[in-house]
Parts: C-alpha cells; sequence; structure tokens
C-alpha cells in the first residue's frame, strides 16, 4: 500500500514486518547474507493501512563482482488466500472425520466401481457385529450386507436413475445372521480422488416394531367384543367407535361419526353421564368405573359397565371408554338373587311345615283312632270322615310350602303333560271366568318329562289364575305345548338351561300385560301387585320353584296392552325308569304283629299316637324322646330283643335320627329301621344315610300308612 518514494529508504522490516516477527526476520536477513545462500519463508506482513497479509518470501544474496554481498533480493507473493483455503480444508476434514466417527447413524464408504469398502465408522461395524478387518477393501457381496436380493436391486436401480437414493427401506444381515431394518441414503463422492458412494444408514427395527404393534393394537380394538369409544373432550363428538360397539348398538361408523355418548343414553341417564364428564374433566382422577344403559339404535335398552378415562395429555385431550354388555351378568345375577330369596323361604316354610306336620300327624291318627271306635255309630262317622279330609288337605298344603325347602323334586312320576292339561281342563274354567276362551294347541306325540305332577297343576292352576286377574274383560288363555331341540347356541326368546331335547310349554293370555318395572320381580317370595290382603304373592314364586327343581326354566315375554306369555322349558326323560308312587294296597287290610318296636319322637303326642295305634296292632312297643334316651334303651335291652326302630329324623340334641339309626345298627346288624319326617331336608351324604332313608314316613301318616310302613319295615320290604 506503499508508493515507491515512501518505501525506498525505509527498512523493510520497519515497513512490513509484523512488530513481533522483526527480530527473527532481521536474523533471517542477516543469515542470507552471511549463508551467501537462499532463503524461503512465510509470514505474516502488514500494509500500510495496518491490516495483515500472508506472504510467501523467496530471499536471495545480492553480490557484487568482488564478490562482496551490497544487498538482499526478495521475490513476495500473497498467499492469504492459498493458506484460508487450506486451513478451511484441514478444519473440514478434521470436522468430517470427527462426524464420521461420533456419528450414531451407520456411514459407509464404498467404491463406486468395485464397491469395496474404503470406509466404515463404529456404529456401522457395531450394529453389523463386525470388526474393521472384517470390512475394509471387501466387497459389498463379501461382507453379506444385503439379506435380500430384491432390496439390492431396487437401490441399484434407483441410484443409476437418480444418481442418488433418498430413505430406502432395506433388510440386511448381521454377521450373525441376524435379520434387521434400515432407512438408507446414498450418494455418489468424490474421496481422495477417487468416485465413491457414501451410504447413511437408520435403524428402524424398533419403529417398524412400533409399527406392526400399533397395527396389531388396532386390529384388537377393531375385533375387540366389548365397545371400545373415543370422544373428544370439548365437543364429546366421537371419533372412534369399534365394531363391538357399532353391531352392538346398531349404528354404522358414519351414523357414529356425528354423534355424542349423549346420543346413546336413555333420557333418564343423561345428567348422570354429564356429572360424570364434570367430575373427571374438574378433578385430578383420569379415570372413573361405573355402570349405566345404553339406548341401541332400535330403542331397545341395554346394562353397561363403563371404565371412562380422560387422556389430559393428549393434544387436544380426549375421552377413551370401555364399554362392557353386562344384560347377561345381570340377569344371572338376579336370577341367582331369585334363588337365594327363594331357598331363604324355603327354609322358613320348612320349618313351619314340619311343626304343622306334627300337629296335623296328631289330629289324623287321633281321627283314625276314633273312626275304629266308631264303627258301632255310623251315624258319627261322617263327622270323622269330614274332619280327615280336612286333615288330608293341610298335609297337601304343607307339602306345597315343603317345596320351597328342597331344589329336588319329591315323588316325581312320568307324565305326560297334555294329558294333565286336558283333565285340569274342568278346573281351570272353574277358576276362570265366562268370558275367557280356553285354547289348547297341544302337540301330538308329546315327549314324557318326569315331575312331580301335583306342582305341575299348581303351576298350571297359578299361571290360569294370574292370567284371570290380567284379563277382567274376558279375553284368551291359550295352551300350547311342542318338542325342542336346543342347540347350542340358543337362539330361543327364553332360552333353556342348556342344549338338550325339553318339553316347551307356553302360558299365554290377551291381557294387560305386564309393566317393564315390575317384570324382573313377578317371581320374587311374596311379590304382589294386588291390593293388600288380595293375594299372597307366593304362586309365581311357587311356580318358579318347582320349574327349577325339575331341572327346567321359565321366563316370561310381556308389553304393556300386549299380554303375556310364559316359556317353560321341562327336560325330556327317555329313561324308560319313572319314580313311581308305591303300588296301590288295599288298605282294608290292616296287618299287624307281635314284634318288639322302639318309638323315638320329640313330640309327646305323637309317641303316644304311634304307641297307640301300634299297640291296637298287637306290637309290644318302647318309647324315648330323644336319641340320647333312645340309646339308653338299646343299652339296657338285650342284642336282638328290639326288632325295629321306628324314628324321626328331626330332634334336639346331639344326635339327629339318622344318627341314632346308625348307632343301632352298629351295636345289633338285624335291627330293622323306619325312619319318619315331616320336614325332608337335603341328606348331604348319600353314601352314610341313602340306606336309612329307603323305608320312611312323611308326616302327616294315617293309621294305614303307619302299619303298612312297619310291616314292610319289618318283613324287609321297601
Amino acid at each position: 500500500g506503499y508508493s515507491r518514494e515512501e518505501a525506498l529508504g525505509c527498512h523493510a522490516c520497519d515497513i512490513i514486518v509484523a512488530p513481533e516477527l522483526r527480530e527473527r526476520v532481521d536474523q533471517d536477513w542477516r543469515d542470507v547474507i552471511g549463508n551467501r545462500g537462499g532463503d524461503y519463508a512465510v509470514n505474516e506482513s502488514i500494509r500500510k493501512d495496518g491490516t495483515g497479509i500472508t506472504c510467501e518470501w523467496h530471499n536471495s544474496p545480492l553480490i557484487n563482482e568482488d564478490g562482496g554481498v551490497f544487498g538482499i533480493s526478495s521475490f513476495v507473493r500473497d498467499v492469504s488466500r492459498t493458506i484460508a483455503n487450506q486451513d478451511a480444508l484441514r478444519a473440514s476434514d478434521e470436522l468430517f472425520e470427527r462426524a464420521f466417527s461420533s456419528s450414531p447413524a451407520m456411514i459407509a464408504i464404498n467404491d463406486a466401481e468395485t464397491t469395496r469398502v474404503i470406509n466404515v465408522n463404529d456404529t456401522w461395524l457395531e450394529f453389523m457385529g463386525m470388526e474393521r478387518a472384517d470390512v475394509i477393501d471387501k466387497t459389498i457381496a463379501e461382507i453379506g450386507f444385503w439379506a435380500y436380493p430384491e432390496d439390492r436391486l431396487e437401490f441399484i436401480e434407483i441410484l443409476e436413475k437418480e444418481g442418488f437414493v433418498r430413505d430406502l427401506e432395506i433388510r440386511v444381515r448381521t454377521k450373525k445372521g441376524i435379520l434387521r431394518d434400515l432407512l438408507i441414503v446414498a450418494d455418489v463422492i468424490d474421496f481422495a480422488g477417487k468416485k465413491c458412494l457414501m451410504s447413511v444408514s437408520l435403524d428402524i427395527g424398533e419403529h417398524k416394531r412400533t409399527e406392526n404393534l400399533e397395527a396389531r393394537l388396532g386390529r384388537v380394538v377393531e375385533g375387540s367384543l366389548n365397545g371400545i369409544f373415543i370422544f373428544g373432550s370439548e365437543t364429546l363428538r366421537f371419533s372412534l367407535v369399534n365394531k363391538g360397539a357399532r353391531e352392538n348398538l346398531g349404528y354404522s361408523s358414519i351414523e357414529l361419526m356425528n354423534m355424542t355418548p349423549l346420543d346413546i343414553k336413555p333420557d333418564d341417564e343423561v345428567a348422570k353421564f354429564s356429572a360424570m364428564i364434570d367430575q373427571l374433566h374438574n378433578s385430578w382422577r383420569d379415570e372413573i368405573t361405573y355402570e349405566t344403559r345404553h339406548q341401541r339404535k332400535d330403542g331397545t335398552i341395554y346394562d353397561a359397565s363403563v371404565r371412562l378415562n380422560y387422556l389430559r395429555d393428549e393434544v387436544p385431550p380426549v375421552y377413551l371408554a370401555f364399554v362392557e354388555d353386562i344384560t347377561e351378568r345381570k340377569i344371572a345375577e338376579e336370577s341367582a338373587r331369585r334363588s337365594q330369596k327363594i331357598e331363604a323361604i324355603g327354609h322358613l316354610t320348612g320349618g313351619i311345615a314340619h311343626d304343622f306336620n306334627n300337629l296335623l300327624g296328631i289330629i289324623l291318627g287321633n281321627l283314625d283312632l276314633l273312626e275304629e271306635d266308631l264303627i258301632a255309630r255310623p251315624d258319627l262317622l261322617p263327622l270323622v270322615e269330614t274332619a280327615q279330609r280336612a286333615a288330608l288337605r293341610g298335609s297337601e298344603m304343607t307339602k306345597r310350602l315343603l317345596s320351597f325347602s328342597t331344589k329336588t323334586a319329591p315323588r316325581t312320576i312320568f307324565v305326560n303333560i297334555n294329558t294333565s292339561i286336558v283333565s285340569m281342563a274342568p278346573l281351570i274354567a272353574r277358576s276362570l271366568s265366562p268370558e275367557i276362551e280356553i285354547i289348547n294347541e297341544l302337540a301330538e306325540n308329546i315327549w314324557i318329562t318326569s315331575i312331580n305332577e301335583g306342582e305341575f297343576e299348581d303351576t298350571i292352576l297359578n299361571l290360569s289364575i294370574n292370567a284371570r286377574k290380567a284379563m277382567p274383560e274376558g279375553g284368551r288363555l291359550t295352551f300350547r305345548t311342542e318338542n325342542k331341540v336346543i342347540g347350542p347356541p340358543s337362539a330361543e326368546p327364553s332360552a333353556a338351561p342348556g342344549p338338550g331335547e325339553y318339553v316347551h310349554l307356553t302360558v299365554g293370555d290377551s291381557g294387560t300385560g305386564i309393566a317393564k318395572d315390575i317384570i324382573d320381580n313377578i317371581f320374587d317370595p311374596f311379590f304382589t301387585t294386588d291390593g293388600l290382603g288380595a293375594g299372597t304373592g307366593l304362586g309365581l314364586s311357587m311356580v318358579y320353584g318347582f320349574v327349577e327343581r325339575s331341572g327346567g326354566s321359565i321366563s316370561v315375554n310381556s308389553e304393556p296392552g300386549q299380554g303375556t306369555v310364559f316359556h317353560i322349558y321341562l327336560p325330556r326323560d327317555v329313561t324308560g325308569e319313572a319314580l313311581r308312587d308305591p303300588a296301590a294296597v288295599d288298605q282294608s287290610i290292616i296287618l299287624g304283629g307281635r314284634e318288639t318296636i322302639l318309638v323315638v319322637d320329640d313330640e309327646p303326642d305323637l309317641v303316644n299316637l304311634a304307641k297307640g295305634t301300634l299297640h291296637r296292632l298287637g306290637y309290644s312297643i318302647l318309647t324315648a324322646g330323644n336319641a340320647a334316651q333312645a340309646m339308653n334303651i338299646l343299652e339296657m335291652t338285650e342284642v336282638g330283643e328290639i326288632d325295629l326302630l321306628f324314628s324321626d329324623i328331626v330332634m334336639p340334641g346331639d344326635m339327629n335320627g339318622l344318627e341314632l339309626a346308625r348307632s343301632a345298627q352298629v351295636r345289633d346288624r338285624n335291627i330293622r329301621i323306619l325312619m319318619v319326617t315331616g320336614y325332608m331336608q337335603k341328606i348331604t351324604d348319600a353314601d352314610t344315610y341313602g340306606d336309612l332313608t329307603g323305608n320312611m314316613l312323611t308326616k302327616p301318616y294315617t293309621r294305614a300308612d303307619l302299619a303298612l310302613g312297619v310291616r314292610a319295615a319289618l318283613d324287609g320290604r321297601s
């Protein structure tokens, strides 16, 4: 930046050499003069304006004719740009090397012609499970990089067509033979004077697994039988409703996308749901579980259990609901609850019937004795017979009450229900008003079922009386029977207990129907819609108990104003072995004997009655009021002295009648046993006591029943 005039005469170190370099440069020049040799140097010089400049100096001594040095010749070249480019290139190389070595992506450089590997980074080696010696100067084929030829061909095709490769998914095989997924990009570069291919690859295995998992989860959500809903936190509009929910509700996906949960709620559930949403939205809770009801497109309503989640971290926040249709569970719970109530009532009525049977036994037995003594007074016999019939009707009533206390129907026989229905026609007609028409649609060749015929007749009568109440202005009462084979799964409107062959009876009326709010309670004990004192509420519960004990099922279909239809399924019995009533016996022939009988009962009047009756028949009688007294008598007598133990089953104390009988048999294996009960409780251990109940009387019993039972037991007959 100096002019010639400014520069001439100045010392070079003073004007163009940086102050910190002047001493060294001055020494360099002195060395040139002293050594008479050339010098090369690159250093920083200073322009006139003070800016720096990098110069390349070639210094040579100037020698005169005498051989002396009179100066220095310097050839100077500005190399600032060259030095800067070299520094930049060096920095770039260092930066590339650092990026190449430390990159989390896999980087490889291959000869573009031979595919031999020039360099790979540590990430590449670690991913492939290889050492550097396994890779460098080896071709891609020698390494075994490509897992599938089609991936390699697609890579080459794209590279030849485009000159580069972008975001291509490929599969490679590691040294251990494991298949891995990669996303690769590649470019042709000039590397160390060679045409090379540089590739950068990312491991997308986890991403692929996540994608596959999301796809599987999507299929699980869509295929779930339970309903899954997603809806917005602001609009509540559905964004997802799975197949299970759509099919249950009866709406299409398009219809549901324009709906909210409020649109599938009955009117009386809307406020409750809104309160649930507010509670979840405004609290710290993220989940709430509750039961509700949903309304289908066709208007039907079903019970649902809902687990509602508020995903407040989503953008925007959404609600996720898992919904289970619990209609069947509710029905099962209600059935179990009804059975438990009937069982509880059964225990109560069973206890009452037991005591009542004792009283009837005393009355009936004494009437029998009185009848025998009044043979000479035929004018009084009709009074005795009337009292006997009343006592027997009371006995039948206790049997009905006792049907509550056990789930096994007593004295079942083979029954053709068509025959029973026809034989009851006069009684049914008398129970109904003349305005009610009775229609029998009875299938021919109806199958046989094994049931208690008396309870079946009571069932028909109860259903007929209910129908009469539902048709005060008259109408039609229809009995329809058919043979029905139920296969899995049942498609019946009222499903049978399970697959099998059934006698299907429907009893339908054209009456007022049953209101929806009470139809689930009609089989409950003591439930009645009649006014105070107008009904017991036990009719349908006894019907339910009979059907359940018979191994069948009962259900009801009814709509207000459309009438009511009861469906009863009774199992077909094809065994050919009926549990028939004992063969008819001419009770005018009363046989006695001379054996000794031990009578045991906690009711003194029954003990005295049995003692008097049996004594008249010629037997010798010993009596006891409980099992302990009976054991004392047995121990005080000789083995074989007592021929028959006649004992009540239910007695107070530590030992019941069955245990007493077993102890008596241990002492005397030839003693005969005759049990009596007024409450046929369930015997839980058939192996222990089953043989003792083969000969058994039920209270109340007549004089003839007692005589025949005792004689049969003594003679070893059942």
